[in-house]
């Protein structure tokens, strides 16, 4: 592994660490959550970071499990040819999603046990358009690293991932009232923005799909 594949991860990392849900849920949480504040933030963090680090495992096992059998496929100038339409089509379309407004998750009560719950709302929410994230995937798989490479890296990936959760908890816990009018504008900014799943999948989807097919054209 070469300083610049850390640098290039790390970048992606820091890109990815951008969740608008995560964020606005941690907004949320500390605007409106007054008791054990801490021990909830830390389950519903930890519960986000085990999820996406899960999931990049299993991604990478399949990858390296199934990938050599289909890559073939891929030196057929007709199917690159049908893969790079459908991919640049899904492309296009995904400008012309309908968008509605952002849904933040929220917990249904004030237990600590919720936490674990809004933590895989957020994930179902994010994992779909975590772009940065699959690119990474992609990118580890193509550099072939192994295990004991991309385990620790995908760990630190996902670290930086939440870590902005952590840093916002951090600084309400040490100025406290003072941050709470800022804190709530952000919240609120967060929550009116718009956003499309659908869109963001097909355009990635779309982007991986191009981008797989150009060597083989």
């Amino acid at each position: 592994m070469k300083g610049e594949d850390i640098l290039y991860i790390s970048g992606l990392a820091l890109l990815d660490s951008l969740s608008p849900t995560m964020i606005g849920v941690t907004l949320f949480l500390l605007v409106k959550e007054t008791k054990a504040l801490a021990v909830k933030i830390s389950l519903y963090v930890s519960t986000v970071y085990l999820l996406y680090f899960l999931l990049g495992v299993g991604l990478m096992m399949g990858i390296q499990t199934y990938l050599p059998s289909v890559t073939h496929l891929f030196h057929d100038a007709m199917i690159s040819w049908t893969l790079f339409s459908i991919g640049l089509l899904l492309f296009v379309l995904s400008f012309f999603v309908s968008k509605k407004k952002r849904t933040l998750p929220k917990a249904r009560n004030q237990r600590k046990s919720a936490m674990v719950g809004l933590g895989f709302m957020t994930f179902l929410m994010e994992a779909s358009t975590a772009f940065p994230y699959f690119i990474t995937i992609g990118y580890v798989s193509y550099r072939e690293f192994t295990s004991d490479q991309w385990l620790p890296l995908l760990a630190s990936y996902t670290f930086i991932m939440v870590l902005p959760s952590l840093l916002l908890s951090g600084l309400a816990k040490v100025l406290g009232d003072f941050l709470q009018p800022t804190l709530e504008k952000l919240r609120r900014v967060l929550a009116s923005s718009s956003f499309s799943v659908l869109s963001w999948v097909m355009c990635l989807l779309g982007t991986v799909i191009m981008f797989a097919t150009l060597d083989y054209l």
